[in-house]
């Protein structure tokens, strides 16, 4: 019905739909058809016209149309500009036509246009009205319009159907589901509290431009059952729904996405306890009974991503698995919506790690719209729950975890064919390692075209650690990582993509124990320690290595990892060090150079893809680097310190910030800071630091450009100018910053430092 949504049978109520996306008239036909009207339209000449499952449904004859007057409040064509119509035409014709009389006119205007013959499916067609003068001249309004469905009535299409969805009249064109899949954040807060309780609230306005500006465009709603429905197989609650139906209006008037997510874990409180879906109390027709409901307030909001039917089930009944659950609601909702997405958590939490073994089963769903999307969870400390209640260290985090976690679920996703979806990802904001494990994990997610919400913002958070809503207008430090993902990539392979997030990175911010760190086994080597960040070895007889051995859930691919990186200082004066690689028949190797009695750190690249013994492995289960190789005469008690390994898909980019970089197999650079001043140093003081810190570089008088850098390369700050002037900047930008440790660049008029800096 016009300007409403009525269920008649169903609710004893009509919610208007005069929210904040007002200029749209909507006739959905939910109503039965009545002394030949549907939600006001009069039927001409059509036969046995009904309306089933939201739908009008007319058998077409010569001379048909449905016609709509509306003389009391005309349409203003300088609001609504667009008109659409969403029908299924199951006649061999090809054309429709739209006709509008204005105030003034005693005659018509019309706009033939193409529908599709035949069809199987729904279909939207779109007009632009406001392209039309005919329809911009009747500036007293329109007081009539009419559809011909089809147009000039053949034989052939007698007696077949014309399917109505529905009709709308709007100020702006429909939202068409993005191509490119959105990313977005959790707007949480409606699901906080008792019920019915006042300790909850839902996002504002204000919370949807920030994001908006941030290129964000999609919101988890998180909601409660209780809330919005107090009683089992009763009405929904019309304050709670107002709430609801509020905001999506505000997020289609911004052109924002929006995702209902029924946020009970499969549980649902009764008398102040918590029941699971499937109890004597609560079955599974009780909460497809509410998304029944639900689909029918929502089906026609364009807006809506898709009906996210509950958050991380888990420990279901096994008489009443997630999967009955699940293919129930699905059922029901389709009884009234043939269109919007429906997003099917994982069980066991949703766990995208766990989803191989746990969820598996979700593959079998069926749905009669082929319109499924599979939500599963990540987090990235030691439990995978989300609390972070340890160091980044204590969590035995690294910054591929992300990676690690949720390719099982990527690569089940890819291998049945299925859509996907990431719905909650966080890390902390006390130590910038958290931001590059949160961007490597996004950039796997975006080159797999999958797309997800961040947990979590919203009006209540306050100071929780996880929270990206902006404090006293500032960001959050995550923000520094999200702004950058905005869609998924558009991908016509079928094959997983995996690029520079894939690489493996062990940068020994651990401590040694029993003689081994971050995986890898520590062999000959006197002495082994970690200091902020750098592995120390002391070298005592031949054969010192170090040996990692490769995880089932963190595997070394030949065809993705091409690159062995390892960066070092090497105080002996040995000038040789080997790369082993095992795939438990043979070992096989590559000899690289090392400067010797070095005084800095070089970074040393064994291209491993122009290496057949390497190339031709299916797979790898141990590396393994000497360093040196080979006989030690001379550098014994000598020391090799190893600031990082890497295996990477793409060679490492040499900036202008870059220690030296030495090619094996590929090619050899000339050292960026070869043409380095003698008695010529940069120095950090204090370093590790608290809060104010200096750089000091011996004669460092003229313009200097300086980078901090996370140790992956990302850039966090640049400035220029005096030593001075940029002390001044450095040390309060530093001062904000997140405990970890970072690179520091110095360009003095074509010279480069690079040093380290540790942030307490």
């Amino acid at each position: 019905m016009i300007k409403k949504i009525c269920f008649i049978g169903i609710f004893l109520f009509c919610v208007a739909y005069n929210g904040l996306f007002a200029n749209t008239v909507l006739w959905s036909f939910n109503a039965p058809v009545l002394a030949n009207k549907a939600d006001g339209w009069n039927i001409v000449g059509y036969t046995n016209a009904a309306t089933t499952s939201s739908t009008l449904n007319l058998s077409v004859q010569s001379n048909s149309n449905i016609r709509f007057d509306e003389y009391t409040n005309p349409y203003n064509p300088s609001v609504y500009k667009y008109v659409a119509i969403k029908l299924k035409n199951t006649t061999s014709q090809t054309t429709a036509r739209f006709y509008w009389w204005g105030v003034n006119n005693s005659t018509a205007y019309y706009i033939e246009f193409a529908i599709s013959s035949n069809d199987n499916t729904f279909k939207e067609y779109l007009i632009n009205l406001g392209a039309n003068s005919n329809w911009t001249a009747q500036t007293a309004g329109i007081r009539i319009i009419r559809f011909d469905l089809p147009s000039n009535v053949q034989a052939a299409s007698l007696g077949k159907t014309i399917s109505v969805d529905h009709i709308r009249l709007a100020a702006s064109p429909p939202l068409q589901f993005p191509l490119a899949q959105p990313f977005g954040v959790n707007l949480a807060g409606a699901e906080f509290g008792d019920i019915p309780g006042n300790d909850y609230s839902y996002p504002t306005i204000a919370e949807l431009d920030y994001f908006k500006s941030k290129g964000l465009k999609l919101f988890r709603l998180p909601f409660k059952w209780e809330r919005i429905q107090p009683a089992l197989n009763g009405n929904l609650d019309v304050a709670e729904l107002a709430k609801m139906t509020t905001f999506v209006d505000a997020a289609r008037a911004r052109g924002l996405w929006v995702i209902l997510d029924m946020h009970n874990y499969g549980r649902r409180k009764m008398g102040g306890n918590t029941i699971i879906i499937g109890s004597p109390t609560l079955s599974v027709a009780h909460v497809a009974d509410v998304w029944e409901k639900l689909a029918l307030v929502f089906r026609d909001y364009e807006n809506i991503y898709g009906y996210g039917i509950m958050n991380e089930p888990h420990g279901m009944l096994t008489t009443t698995p997630w999967f009955n659950i699940a293919q129930g609601i699905i059922t029901k909702i389709r009884t009234v919506d043939a269109g919007t997405a429906i997003m099917v958590g994982g069980d066991d939490w949703s766990s995208a790690s766990k989803w191989p073994t746990a969820s598996d089963n979700l593959k079998d769903l069926i749905d009669a719209s082929n319109n499924l999307i599979y939500e599963a969870h990540i987090y990235f400390d030691k439990n995978a729950g989300g609390l972070y209640t340890q160091s980044y260290d204590l969590e035995e985090a690294t910054h591929n975890i992300g990676v690690v976690r949720v390719a099982p679920f990527v690569k089940w996703l890819n291998t049945n064919n299925l859509r996907g979806f990431v719905g909650e990802y966080g890390v902390p904001n006390n130590d910038s390692r958290w931001l590059v494990t949160l961007d490597n994990m996004l950039n796997y997610l975006k080159e797999n075209g999958i797309n997800g919400t961040y947990w979590a913002a919203g009006p209540r958070w306050n100071d929780y650690f996880l929270s990206v809503e902006p404090q006293n207008g500032n960001d959050r430090v995550q923000m520094s990582v999200l702004q950058n993902y905005t869609t998924a990539n558009i991908s016509s392979t079928s094959a997983v993509v995996d690029s520079r997030s894939m690489m493996h990175n062990w940068e020994f911010n651990r401590p040694v124990v029993t003689n081994a760190v971050e995986g890898w086994t520590i062999i000959n080597y006197a002495n082994p320690a970690t200091s902020a960040g750098i592995l120390n070895l002391q070298t005592v007889v031949a054969n010192n290595h170090i040996k990692y051995d490769v995880t089932p859930l963190d595997p070394i691919q030949t065809t993705l990892h091409k690159y062995a990186v390892v960066r070092l200082k090497n105080t002996t004066n040995q000038t040789q060090a080997r790369f082993y690689w095992h795939d438990h028949i043979a070992y096989s190797y590559a000899d690289f150079s090392i400067t010797a009695n070095d005084t800095q750190y070089k970074e040393y690249v064994v291209d491993l893809s122009q290496i057949s013994s390497w190339t031709s492995k299916n797979s790898i289960k141990i590396i393994r680097f000497d360093v040196p190789f080979g006989g030690i005469t001379g550098s014994i008690n000598k020391t090799v310190h190893i600031d990082y390994v890497k295996l990477a898909t793409s060679a490492p980019i040499v900036t202008s910030g870059s220690a030296n970089v030495e090619f094996t197999h590929l090619q050899k650079l000339v050292p960026i800071n070869a043409n380095l001043t003698k008695g010529k140093t940069l120095k950090i003081v204090p370093n590790p630091v608290d809060s104010h810190v200096e750089l000091v570089l011996n004669n460092g008088k003229g313009i200097l450009k300086v980078k901090l850098l996370t140790l992956d390369g990302r850039l966090l700050f640049e400035t220029r100018g005096t030593l001075d002037k940029i002390n001044e900047q450095f040390g309060l930008k530093v001062s904000t910053f997140n405990s970890g440790t970072y690179l520091v660049n110095v360009e003095d008029n074509g010279i480069f430092y690079s040093q380290k800096l540790v942030k307490k």
